[in-house]
Formats: C-alpha cells, structure tokens, sequence
C-alpha cells in the first residue's frame, strides 16, 4: 500500500471534476484523501526528525511522496499556507539527495528499486532541473544498471515498478532504461499509470557503457559505517560485466555492511558467473580471522577500494579491511573472463597468536569434497563449480556453503596468503587447474 497510495492523488487531480462525479462523492473522497495526508504527515514528521545526517528511510520516502502529491492537489484547489508548508517541508527532506548520493536503504537488494523509485518519482513531478545537472539521477540509476544480472526476475527488479526504468529514460533522456523496463517481461499491453512517461524507441539490446562500475559511499554513509577509511576508496559495491545478457561474465563485490537482512558481510564476493555459468551467489563469501580461538569484539564493516582496473581482457580488484580486531585483511581478485577466477586472501597479524582463518563460499550448487585432494573442492550441481585452493585447509559442507579453516601461529606484522581458484568445472570430481603452495604469500597456478 505505501509503495503505491501517493498515485491516488494524482489520478483524483484528473477526474475530481468529472461531471459523472456528484457533490456527495466529490466530498467524501476529499475527507478521505485528507485524513490520509494529515496521517501521512504525521509520519513523515516522525522520521524527518531523524533524517538529517542519513536522509529518510525507504518508507520514510513514501511518507513524503505521499505528503507532497495530496498537497500539491489540495494547493491547486484551496490555496493556503498550510499546502505550502508541506509542500516546502517535503522539499527540504528531498533535498538532502543532492547532496549526499546514495542507492538505498541498508544494503538489502531487493529494496533498492523501491527506494530510488519515489526520489526519481518526486523530482520528476516537483521539476528536475538540479536533479539532473547535479549527476543524482545518473548516480542512482547507474546503481541499477550495475546490479541487473541478465535474468527477467531478479532480486535487482523483482520489485521494480513498471514505470521506473521509463521514468529513468526520460529525465535522463537514455534508452538503455527502457531496454531494462521490458526485461522483467510485464504485460505492457494494457494502460498503466504513468505512460506518458514511456519512450517512443526501445532498443533491440545494450551494451554496458563500461566494464567496470564502482558505486561510491555517500558521505554520511562512509562516516558512519567506515570511518576508519577515506572517502576517496569507501565504495558500496563493484560490478565487473562483460555484457548484459545471463550467458556472459558477472562479477559482484560487496564493500559495505550496513546491517541489513543479510548475513554480516565485508569484500564479499557476493555474485560469481563465468558465460552462462553461475558459481558463486551469497554475501557469505568472505573471510574471518579468529586469534587463540576467540573472535574480536568489535566487526568491521567496511572494505577499502585500492585498486580495480582493466587488465586486457580481465580485471584486478584489490580491497583491504584495516579494522579487523586482529589482522590486516588485503583480498586480491584476478578474473579472467569465461576461464578462472584467482582469490588470495592475505592475513596479517597486528600481534602474534595462534590464528584461524575462516573463509566461507556459497556455491550455486551443492558442494562436496572431492576426492583429488583434501583441499580441493568440486561442486556437483548448476554451473558444476571448482574451488581450488592451495594450503591444506580443512573444509566443512553446510548445506551451500563451504567453511575453509586453515590454522597458523603468526607473529606480531607477519602475514599468510591464502589462494583459491574459482571455475566452471566441465565434469564433477575432474580439475582443470591447481594451486600448489611456493611460500606463505606466494602459490603456483598450474
């Protein structure tokens, strides 16, 4: 209902003066639409209280969007300071995304169509002019180009309303959003509110404007959840892609843990897919270190950015968690396309102990051990995916999820490297590759 009760008061701006409409039912609407407004004000005022560091919640923005678009119909009919005020209170709490760009409440994926969708919806009614010469828009929507993986119904889309993506198209005059509006496959057959905003010309397909797309943290979102980082290398997440359609290469990594309803996650990889096969998909692909067999009181929730570039073809990807209670988490990631996927994983001690080193992989696919050797992982099932790794650690099968734990007593700044090599397995139980271990921080990929 709050995703879609603040189109009501445009529609009745359309037909409150239908002639088929009489004065009885004229009368008992409006009281209707405003009891709605003054409770949705009420609420409005309630999280715009708290809203000045982090701009407004999900539902929070519907509130407004709510506010403003009954206002707005009350101040045409019955002009009067009160619909003004509203109208600017509104305005001031959009405000604030001019300012501090982000894509979402948390970092729960499915709400993040649902919360740009009244923010492009608002400044698309109110006037866009500072809301597109300021790159918020392109901003916002770059997010969900990055994040759609080539399938009709995802968690990028699954609760995207029909008019977003047209929406999108039009202020940004850009018609690789009405090629993503028709993927999802909805009937566009009927009427559908908002058409006006649907483009003339729909392309056969797309291409991604780059490889590599970083999503940076907004300011107010870096200081709270990364503050041992600079806002130069806080980002949000990473998408690599090699095209647009779900038979082609698909990297996603995770820099930010804002306490969503997902797993605790940091520099997980959390979406893995060479050509048309799938390995990877969870936030729990990541590492934790233990030391003397205890966890740390304080989880980090941020990854740095140091470096992501285009190497030929493939893609390097060096992130760093500074803040562990323990150790120096640097992740490098190599990925070659449609062939391997390189992860080491780099542990330093800030003070000696006996360490463990939990990495965890969500597999598409049931894993299980395979038998070549102890610590290499093949996985029968959907996409049929190898994990090699170079060090003797011990693995553990918990549903799709693999636990690798590998023990070392490190002294005070010494480090351990830990690689694995990820790939599309062409037969269960068979490797195409190996990772045989040089030195602490060095292996052989053979």
């Amino acid at each position: 209902h709050h995703y879609t009760s603040h189109i009501f008061p445009l529609i009745w701006d359309l037909i409150v003066d239908s002639p088929g409409i009489t004065k009885q039912q004229r009368d008992a609407i409006n009281s209707d639409l405003l009891k709605h407004t003054r409770l949705m004000e009420q609420r409005f005022n309630r999280v715009a209280r708290n809203s000045e560091t982090t701009g407004l919640s999900r539902h929070g923005l519907y509130y407004a969007l709510n506010l403003f678009t009954a206002s707005r119909h009350f101040n045409k009919r019955q002009p009067g300071r009160q619909w003004a005020e509203r109208l600017d209170s509104v305005s001031k709490a959009m405000a604030w995304w001019l300012q501090q760009t982000t894509w979402g409440e948390l970092d729960t994926v499915q709400w993040i169509n649902t919360s740009i969708e009244p923010v492009i919806t608002y400044y698309a009614l109110a006037g866009h002019k500072d809301f597109i010469s300021s790159g918020v828009a392109a901003n916002l929507m770059t997010t969900l180009d990055a994040l759609w993986q080539g399938y009709p119904n995802e968690l990028s889309n699954k609760f995207q309303s029909i008019s977003l993506m047209n929406k999108a198209s039009w202020l940004l005059n850009d018609d690789r959003y009405a090629w993503l509006a028709q993927q999802p496959k909805y009937d566009f057959m009927q009427f559908r509110i908002g058409q006006s905003w649907w483009p003339a010309r729909i392309p056969v397909e797309i291409t991604p404007n780059s490889p590599l797309t970083i999503i940076p943290a907004s300011e107010s979102v870096k200081n709270k959840y990364a503050p041992a980082i600079s806002m130069d290398k806080s980002f949000q997440f990473l998408v690599w892609r090699s095209g647009y359609g779900s038979n082609e290469d698909y990297l996603l990594v995770d820099g930010l843990n804002q306490g969503g309803r997902n797993p605790h996650h940091v520099a997980a990889i959390t979406y893995l897919r060479h050509n048309d096969k799938p390995l990877l998909s969870g936030y729990e692909n990541q590492l934790f270190v233990l030391r003397n067999g205890l966890s740390g009181n304080y989880v980090p929730k941020a990854a740095a950015l140091d470096t992501a570039q285009q190497l030929g073809d493939a893609v390097y990807i060096r992130t760093t968690v500074p803040d562990g209670p323990f150790a120096i988490w640097q992740r490098h990631i190599l990925h070659v396309p449609g062939t391997n996927t390189l992860v080491a994983d780099k542990i330093t001690a800030k003070e000696s102990g006996d360490y463990e080193l939990l990495r965890q992989w969500k597999t598409v696919g049931k894993p299980k051990s395979s038998a070549v050797a102890p610590h290499n992982i093949a996985v029968s099932g959907e996409g049929r995916v190898a994990i090699v790794t170079d060090k003797g650690v011990r693995n553990y099968i918990n549903g799709n999820r693999i636990d690798q734990r590998l023990y070392a007593t490190l002294h005070d700044s010494e480090s351990i490297t830990l690689f694995s090599s990820i790939y599309a397995n062409p037969a269960t139980g068979l490797n195409r590759y190996y990772l045989e271990a040089l030195k602490p921080n060095a292996a052989l990929l053979r």
